[in-house]
């Protein structure tokens, strides 16, 4: 472990990040944890657990219970790993023991940077070697300046002067470097010289006075913005802040963001997130504590958990309080207070409470407030004489709220763009909203006693978002005609079974997701979301269609998966009018997967989809895949994956690419004859999957331009055969992959093409004498470009001429790298095998990629054609031998023999030697001495001719 350790700015992490980026490419696993002193106040020390495990081990998924949970699952990823760890800007020994306890957590030869303001914490925590960051020398600071300050190298002499000015006054401090020349940028020799003699009026050189006069130079708009964001919002989305500072201030903060980016004040990171160097928050938030030193209550913005407390217990606010910001995890405690703390802050614009509980509810709330969230709110009503006019944003999640009485009265809240009250258990109803006409984001999420809307929220023309998942007691909704909508969502609810009607064109939606809500029947009217591109309906009840949905000019995606059923239209369209509709019907992604297709769907409704290009129908009860299928000439995917009552295909699209019929238990024959002639111009079906379809006996007219095909554990299957008609040659084939793993009954294979790239019949113990023959034929592994084959094998094929009993072979080449054939047999333990070919050439090991991975209950032959088309990048010594040792990695089972095979086409014969050629010359010189002396013993690597 190595420590760095210095003041906050002077590059602790730059350096750290130029050392990770430096040697990272020598690890086997990373991970840059920055802000670590930030992140465990937010989220804790189990969260810095599970960001370090899912970016070492690139799980995304892994979530922790606690601290002492992490700690062995830490040790058990990373004690063989050879890993690189950076832990930035730690400020508590807990931050180390939870995620770098011990240097025995990690493999040999691992790394762990350690970054922090405390060289304390590094001597507690066992590291012994420190490095304190220096400041820049004049040299360095001086072309961080001028970078900063002219965006060039070579600067104008006649500034020569003034920036060694600024570089003295600096001393060697890289952010007020950074912070100096971004503010002076593009300025004349004039106002340099004034603004330096202002920087120079300071008293102490300490950053914070350096970083306060950018503060100064900045207009009060501007001014105000910075405080925000330094002391409540640092950290959040650019786009949350814009709309925070926008309902705070009432006008759009774009240009003060612009402004304070440029003077390096905050920074916009890869995420969109707005952040700030430490010290230029340290130093905004005093800037805020020096308005009234001894009194919270006398300050514009309280964040601290401590002196918000005492500000609600002891009744100390005033009307200089704007901001209130209980954050989220800062305060678990409970506040004592009477409720009238905010009866004098009657200038306070904004309040979030996140965190705390409190005795009871807010007696007064000032009516100047234009934010208010509040999670958990305890009081079952807002004050009585509240009347927040310039309320933009109410947020009560999970409040004790009995009802919305706010909004029952004749008041206009024309301000209001938010309302948010989801996880309100005891909201029944939600009221007339007509009193707030320019609402545009409406959340009421799990209220799970909901069972009244208002109509007056169907007409809500500003309205943008309507999130209404989760109310389980809610029957219907009310008509909607939200012309500015763009989202809607009611999945979870447990007893909505009407979707609503849509009464007139909403051109903003643009897609529908609805899970776990038993709606039964699509409105006729959903045809006016004219924009609607996706629909996707899970996990619900038998769903009626209407016949509308097939003229929507914009849906691409339909989608309806776990549902009961689906049912056609009842509506008695004419045969013209219909037609029309579906000419015009533009879906062409349709995925109906485990909604019980019956037969008769599929007969009435796969025409009525005549555009669609992949069609997934995996679990359905069907049991033939009607004829009309056919007609549909734009399908090239099909995917029936586990239908497990699908007897008959009687139809297959005369365009189709890929169709993947696996774990179809009761189909016995597939008659591919259906398919139109194919030939080198027009290739249709590619890719055929067919594993698992355990009954299946017989596959009918294997088309020529077959690219893969998979029939694994097809246990029925004897014959397979790839003989084209008389007509037609075998230059056609473009075959790359053939799966017959664990097809058990499988004993031949007729007419297999040359060019198959990957060939794999593992456990298929019944295949001919013949097959075996024609698989190991020498002139089809002698073909042109790589090839794997995996079969049944007990010894290596007698073309193989170099062959030993164990684990790996070595040859000797110059040049150029030979070509060769790789054989192994492996032996059969019924274990699982992951196998890579490894090649060790003068010491240095290139590994290949994965081979495959697979259970082998028998010996397994497997022959890998020129082998050298796996590996890149080899390091070779020129016009000298180079000695190569070819084996496996990461094999349980042992290899029982290995082989090698040249081919002559490609290779110099000369070139390559299976036996020493440095000993062979040793030998020829040894005989040419005089015969005093010892002879040295040779040992030669045993061949088979």
């Amino acid at each position: 472990m190595v420590g760095i350790h210095g003041i906050g700015g002077v590059g602790k992490t730059t350096i750290a990040r130029a050392v990770y980026n430096l040697i990272a490419d020598q690890f086997e696993g990373l991970c840059f944890l920055d802000n670590v002193r930030e992140n465990s106040i937010k989220h804790g020390l189990v969260h810095l657990q599970e960001t370090l495990l899912s970016k070492t081990v690139g799980d995304s998924s892994i979530k922790l219970g606690s601290v002492h949970e992490g700690i062995p699952i830490i040790k058990h990823r990373f004690n063989l790993k050879k890993v690189l760890l950076v832990i930035d800007d730690v400020d508590d020994l807990n931050q180390l023991q939870a995620t770098v306890g011990g240097t025995d957590w990690f493999g040999s030869a691992s790394r762990v940077i350690i970054t922090t303001r405390d060289k304390h914490l590094l001597t507690c925590h066992g590291v012994t070697s420190t490095y304190e960051v220096d400041g820049l020398n004049k040299e360095e600071a001086l072309k961080l300046l001028s970078g900063t300050a002219f965006k060039i190298d070579k600067v104008d002499p006649c500034y020569m002067r003034i920036l060694n000015r600024v570089v003295t006054y600096a001393s060697g401090l890289p952010l007020a470097l950074m912070v100096i020349g971004s503010n002076l940028f593009g300025k004349s020799i004039e106002e340099w010289e004034s603004s330096i003699d202002q920087y120079e009026r300071i008293p102490n050189k300490k950053i914070q006075g350096v970083l306060k006069v950018s503060f100064d130079s900045l207009e009060e708009d501007e001014q105000q913005i910075f405080l925000d964001i330094a002391c409540c919002f640092k950290g959040y989305h650019l786009s949350r802040i814009k709309e925070i500072l926008f309902s705070h201030h009432g006008f759009c903060p774009q240009y003060a963001i612009g402004v304070l980016t440029d003077k390096t004040l905050i920074k916009i990171n890869e995420y969109g997130c707005v952040t700030m160097h430490d010290l230029i928050e340290d130093m905004g938030k005093e800037i805020v504590r020096q308005e009234s030193p001894e009194e919270p209550g006398n300050r514009s913005r309280l964040w601290c958990p401590e002196d918000i407390v005492q500000v609600l217990e002891e009744n100390k606010g005033t009307s200089r309080i704007q901001i209130i910001n209980l954050y989220c995890f800062k305060y678990r405690g409970v506040v004592e207070w009477d409720g009238m703390a905010f009866e004098k802050m009657n200038n306070l614009k904004r309040l979030i409470i996140e965190s705390g509980s409190f005795t009871t509810g807010p007696k007064h709330l000032p009516n100047s407030l234009r934010v208010l969230e509040w999670w958990d709110y305890p009081s079952p009503s807002l004050p009585i004489d509240f009347n927040p006019k310039k309320l933009v944003k109410l947020e009560l999640l999970g409040s004790c709220l009995m009802s919305l009485d706010l909004f029952m009265s004749k008041k206009m809240f024309v301000n209001m763009r938010v309302l948010n009250f989801s996880d309100s258990q005891n909201i029944t109803e939600i009221p007339d909203l007509c009193g707030v006409p320019n609402l545009q984001e409406l959340s009421f999420c799990n209220c799970e006693n909901l069972i009244k809307i208002h109509e007056s929220v169907g007409f809500l023309d500003k309205l943008k978002i309507l999130y209404a998942d989760g109310c389980s007691k809610l029957t219907s909704f009310p008509p909607i005609k939200l012309t500015s909508l763009e989202e809607l969502k009611l999945s979870y609810c447990g007893s909505l079974e009407c979707f609503p009607e849509i009464l007139g064109k909403m051109e903003n939606v643009t897609s529908l997701d609805i899970k776990n809500s038993p709606i039964k029947e699509l409105p006729s009217s959903i045809q006016n979301l004219t924009q609607l591109q996706r629909i996707k309906l899970k996990n619900g009840g038998i769903i009626q269609l209407p016949s509308s949905i097939f003229g929507m000019k914009e849906l691409r995606y339909f989608i309806v998966k776990k549902c009961e059923g689906l049912l056609l239209s009842k509506e008695n369209e004419g045969e013209a009018q219909m037609s029309s509709m579906v000419f015009r019907n533009p879906i062409d992604f349709l995925d109906l997967s485990h909604s019980n297709i019956s037969d008769e769907f599929l007969l009435r409704g796969l025409p009525l989809f005549a555009n669609v290009k992949e069609l997934h129908l995996r679990g359905d009860d069907f049991t033939i895949l009607p004829a009309c299928i056919k007609e549909l000439q734009f399908l090239t995917e099909i995917y029936l994956e586990v239908c497990e009552n699908l007897k008959k295909i009687r139809g297959i699209p005369p365009n189709l690419e890929t169709l993947c019929v696996t774990d179809c238990t009761s189909l016995r024959c597939l008659d591919l004859t259906l398919l139109p002639s194919c030939t080198k111009e027009c290739r249709f079906l590619r890719k055929l999957f067919l594993s698992g379809c355990d009954n299946l006996k017989k596959i009918k007219g294997i088309p020529l331009n077959i690219e893969e095909l998979d029939v694994e554990c097809c246990i029925s299957l004897k014959v397979i055969d790839f003989t084209p008609p008389p007509a037609c040659t075998r230059e056609c084939r473009i075959l790359s992959t053939l799966n017959f793993d664990y097809c058990s009954d499988l004993e031949q294979i007729k007419g297999i093409p040359s060019n198959v790239g990957k060939f794999s019949a593992i456990n298929c113990e019944y295949l001919t004498s013949e097959c075996r023959s024609m698989l190991l034929n020498k002139e089809l592994h002698e073909a042109d470009g790589y090839k794997l084959f995996r079969l049944p094998g007990t010894s290596i094929p007698e073309w193989f001429e170099h062959c030993i009993n164990g684990s790996s072979i070595s040859f000797w080449f110059r040049n150029k790298f030979p070509v060769i054939s790789l054989s192994c047999v492996f032996a059969g333990l019924e274990l699982y095998a992951g196998v890579w070919f490894t090649l060790i050439i003068n010491g240095n090991k290139y590994l290949s990629p994965h081979i495959f991975l697979a259970d082998l209950s028998s010996d397994l032959l497997c022959i890998c054609d020129h082998i050298e088309e796996l590996f890149y990048d080899l390091v070779l010594s020129e016009n000298e031998w180079n000695h190569v040792v070819c084996t496996t990695s990461w094999v349980p089972q042992p290899i029982k023999q290995i082989g090698i095979h040249v081919l002559k086409q490609g290779s110099n014969m000369e070139d390559i030697q299976f036996r020493n050629p440095l000993l062979l010359k040793e030998k020829r010189d040894f005989h040419n001495l005089p015969t005093w002396g010892k002879k040295k013993r040779l040992v030669f690597v045993s061949s088979r001719k």
